[in-house]
């Protein structure tokens, strides 16, 4: 899915991160969902709003955050 990104459900992108191998942590408040990946290297991390729709650009942080390519994302 290269290219032109398209505003995604919530619910969709949290499924493709734990499909990424991403588990959601605990958080005690905010409006934020956080995901964390234990690499052989390193922890990664990224949020996902409590939006019921995630915007493109806020799609290609979470994309970059995830250290992975574009089209191995989806």
């Amino acid at each position: 899915m290269q290219g032109k990104l398209h505003p995604l459900p919530r619910k969709q992108i949290i499924q493709i991160l734990q499909s990424n191998g991403f588990q959601q942590v605990k958080v005690v408040k905010g409006r934020h969902l956080k995901f964390r990946k234990q690499t052989d290297t390193e922890v990664l991390t990224t949020m996902v709003s409590h939006r019921p729709e995630i915007q493109p650009t806020i799609i290609r942080h979470i994309i970059k955050q995830s250290k992975k390519p574009e089209d191995e994302f989806y």
